[in-house]
C-alpha cells in the first residue's frame, strides 16, 4: 500500500533552486515532489511579479434576477491560470464576487472536474492508476476554483481569494481587468454539418493555438481539446475532430483576437499604424505598481529561472526514463512470471512429444531405409506409388503439431504446407437482449433501437428479463452508432441498466459519444418483476441515439465478443445479400408494380420480389429520392401491390431502408445493369459478396501480415494506383472512420508501413482502443522520399480497430503495409491467406449445445456434415395435446418423438427440468412439453394454446434421436499453413471451434525452449539472486549450477 502521509520538505523562503541528487542511492518521493514544487514557485513568482492577478476581460458578465453569471473567461490568480466555462453566483446589491482558488488532491477513485471548475458537469477521464502496474502510485495536485461571496469558505484548504467586482445600482462593475486599454475582438463562426465524416474545420480569423483561446461547441456542449479529447488545434485557423462530427449538428468556434486600444493617451499618438493598433511605449506603464523597477529586475530572475528549468528538464525527461523503464521491466517481470509458468508446462510435455516423435522418426527412418533398398528390385509401380504415400504420411506425422480453439487460432513455427485433418464443430449463441416494450416514439427494427430524446427519462425501451437465471453472470456489450442527443448540461444523456444486477453502474453514454462499452454482471437471488432498459435521462433534450445491445450468459471480458446478432445465432451465416434477384435493363409501371417490358439504357430493375422483415437495411447504390436515382416499390407477403417509396429514409444514411412491417419489395434503380447489387441488413455497407441460398462456414489461414491493403481500398471503393508494390491513392473518411483492421481479440498488435505523403498533411497510422482511447505512429511527411513510420498498441488496453489518419485531405503513397499480432514490429512479409468457405445442405445450420455439436470432417468418403442438433419451429398448426394443469402453468405436449431427456435451447422459454414454472423441457419418454403461464392464454385449453403460438411463435434447439449425415462433394477442410507462423481464423459472425495440427518446425521451437530457459536463468541470475544476496540477514552463499542442483557431499 501506497504511503501518502507526506508530500516534501518544500519551504519557498529557503530560495532553493535545484534538487541535487546524489549517485548510487534511492531517490525519496518528498525529494521528487520538492522539484516540482520548486520549479512551479519560481514560475508563480515570476507571473505574480510581473503579470499581476485578474481576468483576461474576455469573457461575458450578465446579472439579472439576482444571479451573477461568468462565461468564457481566463483569469490569473495567485500566479496560476484559470479558464472559466462558466460561473454563477446568487448575489445581492452592494455584495462583492471572489473568485476562490485552492489545492486538492485527486486520487485514482476521484472525479476530476474539467478544468478544476466546481461548477463544471463534464467530467475528464481518471487515468491516474496505471492499469499496467495495477497499484496506486501517485496522485495528482488539482487547481480547483469556484465564485464565492464568503472567502472565509473553504478555510482548511488555505484558498487564494481575487476580488473580481461588485453590483452596484443593479449591474456587476467588474474591478479585476487585467487589461484595461485594451480592446478585444470575439470570433464566432458557425458550421451546420449537412455530410456525415465530417471532421477538419477552418475559421476566417486566426486564433492562438494551444493557449486556450479558442472554445469550440457542439450542439451547445463545450468540447475539450486534446488527442485523448474531442479535438486538437492544427493551426491558427484550423482544428480537428478526434472523431467525426454527426450529420445535422451545429459546431460554433469563439476565439478571441487582442489588439492595443486606439483610445490611449496622445503622448506618442503619432506612433500608431494603418490599422489602428498601438505600438506599446515602457513609459506608459512606468505608474503602473513599479512595474519599470521590476522590469529591471526581470532578466535576472528570468536567468534563475532558466537555469532551474535547465536543470529541471534533464531530471525530469530522467525521472520519466526511469518511470518508464520501472514499468517495462515490472511488465517484463511479470511476462517472464508467466512465460516460465507456461514454458516448463510446455517443456514437460514438449519432452513427452520429443520422445514420442524421435521414436517416429527412427521407424520412419529405419521404413525409408528399407524401402530405398527394396526400390531396385520391384516392378510394381502401383505398390511403389502406396509405398511412397505412406512414407511421406508418417513423416508428416512426426512434423505436425495438434491445434484446438475458436475466432482466431495462432501456429507458431509453422512450415508452408497445409493442415491435416481438419475437423470443425457447431456452436450455438443465443442474444438475451429482446426488446418487450418500447415507449412510444422509439423503435426497435431487428434489434436496431433508435431512441428519442425529449428531456424525460420516461421513454425508455425494456428487455424481457424471463429467460434469466437467477444468480448467473451475464455480460452486456453496448454499440452506439449514432448520438445526436444534445443535453441541457453536460451529463451522461443514454443509460442502459437494471435493478436485478446488483451494485451495477449504469452503461452510459455523454452528448454525441458513440461507440463500444461492456460490463460483466450478476443477477440477484429473485429476478421476478425485475427490469432492464435502455434509457434518455432528463437532460437529454432533442437527437436520436441509435445503437445496438448484447447480453450473453457468462464472463466474456477476456474472450472474443461476436459481432452483433439478434435472437440465437449458430456458425454457419445465410447469405448476408438479400438481393437473390436478377436484374434486366427496364423500369416498372407504378400503378401496378410490375415490369414496364421497355428496355431502358438508363434503368435497371430486379426481376423477381425480395422478400424482407421489419427491419433496417442498407442498398450499396444509393436511395436518395432527391434525385429520383432509386424508387423502392412495396407489396404485401401474398404478392398484392401497395405502391411505390412509402418508405422512411435513416436520417444519418441516406442508403438505408426502413421496413416497418414484413413485406416484398422490388427495387428500380437508374444504375447501369450489373451483378454486383447488394441489399444487407443494417446502416452500413460492408464488402460485396454474391447472394447464396443456405447457410455457410466460412473461415481463412493467413500468414503473419493480416492485412491487404487492395481488399480495404475495394472494400471502400476507392480508386488506386499499384505498382512495383507502391500503391497510391487519395485519403478517403472511411479509412479514418471505419479503419483499415479490426481485431478479433484482445491481443497487442503492432504496425509499420513505409509513407510518402504526396499533398496530404500529417499522415499517419492509429490504434483506437474500446475505452475511448488512441495512440499512434509518428507522422509521415516527407513529400519525396519513404519514411517509415511504426508502432505498437498499449499493453493491456483492447484494439476497437486500426485506422488510418491525417489533418488535409490529400493523395499518399504507402508499401509494406504490415499488422502483426504481438508487441514488436518485423521484417515486411506479404500477405498471404487461403479462403474456405463450405456449403451446408439446405434448411441445415452449424449447431451445438454444450457437448453435442454438429461437425464438419474429412473422411475416408470426403468431407462430412454430421448434424446432430435440430430447429423446429411452433406456430400452433401442430397437433399438440394437454398434458397437466398445475396451480399457475398449464402443460401441453406434442407427440413427435425426440431423444430422452435432450439439451434445448428456446427462444422465448427457459429450459427446465418440471415444476409450477413456465420453460420447456424434453420428458424421459422423449415427449416435448411447454409449461405456460395461464394469464398468457385467452383460453386455457389446446385451442387457446394454438393461438397463442400462432401469434408468438417460439422456435427451438434440441439434440437429435440420431445424427443425420451428408457428404459434401465440392467442399475441402483443409488450408494452407504459412512458414514460421499461420493464423486459422474465423469469418463467421459465431466462429466454431477448430481441431486440426500442421506441420511444424520442431527445431525452431526446440532453439525457442532454449532462449526462453536462458532468458529465465538471466532472470534469476540477474533480478532475483542479487536480490538474495544483497539481504542483510543472508548468512550463506547460494550456489546454483545450470541444469540441476548439486548439494555438497557429507
Amino acid at each position: 500500500m501506497s504511503d501518502f502521509s507526506r508530500v516534501s520538505n518544500f519551504n519557498p523562503k529557503a530560495n532553493f533552486k535545484l534538487v541535487r541528487i546524489g549517485a548510487d542511492c534511492p531517490v525519496l518521493e518528498i525529494e521528487l515532489n520538492e522539484m516540482q514544487q520548486i520549479s512551479a514557485e519560481r514560475i508563480k513568482e515570476l507571473t505574480r511579479n510581473f503579470i499581476g492577478e485578474g481576468v483576461k476581460g474576455t469573457g461575458s458578465y450578465s446579472y439579472s434576477d439576482g444571479n451573477l453569471v461568468i462565461t468564457n473567461e481566463q483569469a490569473i490568480i495567485d500566479g496560476t491560470p484559470l479558464t472559466i466555462s462558466k460561473l454563477e453566483l446568487a448575489i445581492s446589491e452592494g455584495e462583492k464576487a471572489y473568485l476562490q482558488v485552492w489545492l486538492k488532491e485527486i486520487t485514482y477513485r476521484d472525479d476530476i472536474k474539467a478544468n478544476g471548475n466546481m461548477q463544471e458537469e463534464q467530467t475528464v477521464p481518471n487515468k491516474i492508476l496505471d492499469t499496467n502496474i495495477g497499484i496506486e502510485t501517485s496522485r495528482r495536485m488539482q487547481i480547483q476554483f469556484d465564485l464565492v461571496k464568503d472567502t472565509n469558505l473553504r478555510s482548511e484548504l488555505n484558498p487564494a481569494n481575487l476580488l473580481l467586482g461588485s453590483i452596484k445600482n443593479g449591474k456587476f462593475e467588474l474591478e479585476a481587468n487585467l487589461y484595461k486599454g485594451y480592446q478585444n475582438t470575439r470570433y464566432v463562426d458557425k458550421y451546420e454539418i449537412t455530410e456525415a465524416g465530417e471532421t477538419t474545420f477552418h475559421t476566417t480569423g486566426a486564433f492562438r493555438v494551444n493557449s486556450n483561446s479558442l472554445d469550440v461547441y457542439v450542439n451547445g456542449v463545450l468540447q475539450l481539446m486534446g488527442y485523448d479529447e474531442d479535438y486538437v488545434e492544427v493551426n491558427s485557423n484550423t482544428f480537428r475532430f478526434n472523431n467525426p462530427v454527426p450529420k445535422g449538428s451545429e459546431v460554433i468556434a469563439k476565439y478571441n483576437q487582442t489588439v492595443v486600444s486606439v483610445e490611449r493617451p496622445n503622448t506618442h499618438g503619432a506612433t500608431h499604424n494603418a490599422s489602428g493598433d498601438d505600438p506599446i511605449d515602457i513609459s506608459d506603464l512606468a505608474d503602473r505598481n513599479g512595474v519599470r523597477l521590476k522590469l529591471e529586475k526581470a532578466p535576472e530572475v528570468l536567468k534563475n529561472l532558466g537555469a532551474s528549468i535547465e536543470t529541471a528538464t534533464p531530471l525530469n525527461a530522467s525521472l520519466e526514463s526511469n518511470i518508464t523503464q520501472a514499468r517495462e521491466q515490472n511488465a517484463k517481470l511479470q511476462t517472464n512470471i508467466n512465460s516460465s509458468t507456461e514454458t516448463n508446462d510446455t517443456l514437460h510435455t514438449t519432452t513427452q512429444e520429443a520422445e514420442a516423435t524421435n521414436t517416429k522418426i527412427l521407424d520412419a527412418t529405419q521404413k525409408a531405409k528399407d524401402f530405398v533398398a527394396n526400390l531396385e528390385n520391384s516392378q510394381n509401380l502401383v505398390k511403389i506409388r502406396e509405398d511412397v504415400d505412406n512414407l511421406q504420411n508418417q513423416l508428416k506425422d512426426v512434423q505436425n503439431m495438434s491445434y484446438e480453439g475458436s475466432d482466431l487460432i495462432t501456429c507458431d513455427h509453422s512450415l508452408d504446407g497445409r493442415t491435416d485433418n481438419m475437423t470443425l464443430k457447431g456452436r450455438t449463441l443465443h442474444n438475451l437482449a429482446e426488446v418487450t416494450e418500447v415507449m412510444e416514439g422509439n423503435t426497435n427494427n431487428q434489434g436496431i433501437l433508435t431512441l428519442v430524446a425529449n428531456g424525460t427519462w420516461e421513454r425508455k425501451i425494456r428487455f424481457d428479463t424471463s429467460l434469466f437465471k437467477p444468480n448467473t453472470q451475464y455480460t452486456i456489450m453496448v454499440n452506439c452508432m449514432t448520438n445526436t442527443v444534445t443535453a441541457s448540461t453536460r451529463i451522461k444523456v443514454v443509460h442502459v441498466w437494471g435493478d436485478f444486477f446488483p451494485s451495477m453502474s449504469p452503461i452510459s453514454y455523454l452528448p454525441g459519444e458513440t461507440g463500444y462499452k461492456k460490463a460483466v454482471v450478476t443477477t440477484i437471488s429473485d429476478i421476478n418483476g425485475k427490469y432492464l432498459h435502455v434509457e434518455p435521462t432528463n437532460d437529454a433534450i432533442s437527437g436520436n441515439w441509435i445503437g445496438t445491445v448484447m447480453i450473453l450468459e457468462g464472463d466474456w471480458s477476456d474472450k472474443e465478443v461476436p459481432e452483433y446478432f439478434y435472437g440465437i445465432q449458430g456458425a454457419s451465416d445465410k447469405s448476408k445479400n438479400l438481393f437473390n434477384s436478377k436484374t434486366k435493363n427496364d423500369t416498372v409501371n407504378p400503378n401496378n408494380g410490375e415490369l414496364a417490358g421497355i428496355e431502358s439504357t438508363q434503368w435497371s430493375s430486379s426481376t423477381e420480389l425480395i422478400t424482407l422483415k421489419k427491419g433496417i437495411y442498407f442498398f450499396n447504390k444509393g436511395l436518395s429520392e432527391g434525385d429520383g436515382y432509386t424508387y423502392v416499390y412495396f407489396y404485401n407477403l401474398d404478392n398484392s401491390y401497395q405502391g411505390r417509396d412509402t418508405r422512411q429514409v435513416m436520417g444519418t444514411n441516406e442508403n438505408s431502408l426502413v421496413i416497418t412491417k414484413d413485406c416484398k419489395i422490388r427495387i428500380c434503380c437508374r444504375k447501369e445493369n450489373s451483378n454486383d447489387w447488394q441489399l444487407e441488413e443494417g446502416i452500413e455497407q460492408t464488402e460485396y459478396e454474391p447472394y447464396y441460398k443456405g447457410e455457410k462456414v466460412k473461415y481463412k489461414s493467413v500468414g503473419k501480415n493480416l492485412i491487404n491493403i487492395e481488399e480495404i481500398l475495394k472494400r471502400y471503393s476507392i480508386p488506386y494506383q499499384l505498382k512495383d508494390g507502391i500503391c497510391a491513392f487519395s485519403t478517403n473518411i472511411s479509412l479514418y472512420s471505419k479503419g483499415i483492421f479490426s481485431p478479433k481479440d484482445g491481443s497487442q498488435y503492432s504496425i509499420s508501413c513505409k509513407v510518402q505523403a504526396g499533398t496530404v498533411v500529417n499522415f499517419r497510422l492509429a490504434f483506437a482502443y474500446k475505452d475511448g482511447t488512441y495512440s499512434s505512429t509518428n507522422y509521415a511527411t516527407n513529400t519525396n522520399n519513404f519514411t517509415e513510420i511504426k508502432a505498437t498498441s498499449t499493453l493491456g488496453k483492447q484494439v476497437a480497430y486500426i485506422r488510418m489518419d491525417w489533418t488535409t485531405d490529400g493523395t499518399v503513397s504507402i508499401k509494406d503495409l504490415q499488422i502483426e499480432k504481438g508487441g514488436t514490429v518485423t521484417k515486411f512479409e506479404n500477405h498471404k491467406e487461403d479462403y474456405k468457405e463450405i456449403l451446408l445442405p439446405q434448411n441445415c445450420s452449424f449447431n451445438g449445445l454444450d457437448t453435442i455439436q454438429d461437425t464438419i470432417e474429412e473422411t475416408e468418403q470426403g468431407v462430412v456434415y454430421t448434424q446432430r442438433i435440430g430447429k423446429i419451429v411452433f406456430n400452433g398448426t401442430e397437433d399438440w395435446g394437454l398434458n397437466g394443469t398445475n396451480n399457475n402453468t398449464l402443460e401441453f405436449v406434442i407427440t413427435t418423438a425426440y431423444k430422452p431427456n435432450s439439451k434445448l435451447l428456446c427462444d422465448n422459454f427457459t429450459n427446465i427440468i418440471g415444476g409450477d414454472i413456465e420453460g420447456v423441457r424434453v420428458s424421459s419418454s422423449g415427449k416435448f412439453i411447454i409449461h405456460i403461464n395461464k394469464s398468457k392464454l385467452e383460453t386455457p385449453n389446446i385451442q387457446g394454446f394454438k393461438q397463442y403460438l400462432k401469434a408468438n411463435p417460439i422456435t427451438v434447439y434440441y439434440q437429435l434421436a440420431e445424427p443425420k449425415t451428408y457428404l459434401l462433394k465440392e467442399a475441402e477442410t483443409d488450408t494452407k499453413t504459412y512458414e514460421d507462423k499461420t493464423y486459422v481464423q474465423s469469418l463467421n459472425i459465431i466462429s466454431p471451434f477448430f481441431d486440426f495440427s500442421i506441420p511444424t518446425n520442431y527445431n525452431s521451437i526446440t532453439k525457442q525452449q532454449g532462449k526462453e530457459i536462458n532468458r529465465i536463468w538471466d532472470m534469476i541470475d540477474n533480478v532475483i539472486l542479487p536480490c538474495i544476496l544483497d539481504n542483510n540477514y543472508a548468512t550463506n552463499v547460494v550456489q546454483l549450477n545450470r541444469g540441476m542442483f548439486i548439494p555438497d557431499n557429507k
